[in-house]
């Protein structure tokens, strides 16, 4: 590939949980997108960013056949750093 071409690259990160209000990265381009066979879940229990030492649910992407998840797609392009 010349530079070109991997100036037009771009990386996609599928948000499903709390990246979709709060990405905590810069992005040049935010999309509504879905993911095919695949659901959210909140089915793991997780004590991390809680405040508390008590458990909560946390959202996880679960494959199930048939489902799709509409969600927030963040677009950051290739940097090319010469």
């Amino acid at each position: 590939m010349d530079k070109d071409e991997l100036l037009k690259m771009v990386l996609w990160v599928f948000s499903y949980g709390s990246l979709v209000w709060n990405p905590g990265f810069n992005f040049d381009e935010r999309i509504v997108g879905y993911n095919k066979d695949y659901r959210r879940a909140f089915n793991i229990a997780c004590i991390n960013h809680r405040g508390t030492l008590h458990p909560a649910r946390t959202c996880t992407l679960e494959a199930k056949k048939g489902a799709i998840c509409l969600s927030r797609g963040y677009g950051q392009m290739r940097r090319i750093h010469d």
